[in-house]
């Protein structure tokens, strides 16, 4: 089998961004945190504290501070993977069928409660989320 390779009118992945955007820090505040999530500032500081011990240490840290220098002198930080945002248009308890909201519904009322504590009488769909909700109050 023979390997194919681009054309040569591909634009080239860029060096270290490819390879170290996801890679975790493995020690200070940000522990555990991918390289392009790091502040601007804090890439900064590992670099100016870090000729010794630490560059000698995390060599990929190294060269994708100054890989990337001029975007992380201007203060944008690198951040070239999106995280999705999770919008929740009710604050309720979702449940995402009428099957799992009337077994909760169910179990709920089962159980004892104590003297002036309200409990569900019924489930709903709810248009604003797609989802079921319990409530405690009548139709």
């Amino acid at each position: 089998m023979v390997a194919k390779f681009p054309s040569k009118t591909h634009e080239p992945i860029p060096k270290a961004i490819e390879m170290y955007d996801n890679y975790l820090i493995p020690f200070g505040k940000y522990k555990f945190t991918a390289l392009c999530r790091l502040p601007s500032s804090y890439l900064l500081e590992i670099y100016g504290k870090g000729k010794g011990k630490v560059m000698m240490q995390y060599p990929e840290i190294k060269t994708y501070i100054e890989t990337n220098m001029d975007t992380i002198k201007n203060g944008n930080g690198i951040t070239t993977t999106s995280i999705p945002q999770i919008i929740m248009p009710c604050a309720k308890y979702l449940y995402l069928t009428q099957s799992e909201a009337r077994k909760e519904l169910a179990r709920i009322q089962a159980t004892k409660t104590s003297e002036g504590q309200k409990k569900p009488v019924r489930y709903y769909y709810c248009e604003k989320c797609g989802g079921w909700h319990l409530t405690s109050k009548e139709k």
